[in-house]
């Protein structure tokens, strides 16, 4: 993942302690017995979580082909998809339409430049990518 975003993903869960204990200051002292922290820790608990998420993305290219991981799911797209022209390049993704829904698309475009840049020349090694118009 790009740096600036695995930053990003940072400073999201890094702000989640400092809101809520805020948020539990104010319900302390308001006076009203049935202020809640609950609210806050659902309102800011969702983004934590899919920063959490996507700090686990991965991508890997190995002998047997492309595989993307994350915390719930990984990706396995072999070698002989993208031989077989299955496999296309849709803007900064990869796209396999023979795979299931959440399968379909490896974005590569959660990568540094750099990175992304290595990573479609590791591809294009073993297969040129066709660009879908």
């Amino acid at each position: 993942m790009a740096p600036e975003l695995r930053r990003c993903c940072w400073y999201c869960i890094g702000a989640f302690l400092p809101i809520v204990a805020f948020a539990g200051w104010l319900a302390a002292n308001s006076g009203n017995p049935s202020a809640s922290v609950v609210p806050f820790f659902v309102l800011f608990g969702i983004p934590v979580v899919a920063a959490a998420y996507f700090l686990t993305w991965r991508l890997e290219l190995t002998e047997n082909g492309v595989i993307r991981r994350t915390a719930i799911d990984t990706i396995e797209w072999p070698w002989t998809a993208f031989k077989e022209g299955l496999v296309e390049k849709r803007g900064s993704a990869l796209y396999c339409p023979q795979y299931g829904l959440m399968q379909r698309r490896i974005e590569l475009g959660l990568l540094s430049r750099d990175c992304a840049r290595v990573a479609y020349e590791l591809i294009n090694e073993h297969y040129r990518l066709p660009d879908f118009r």
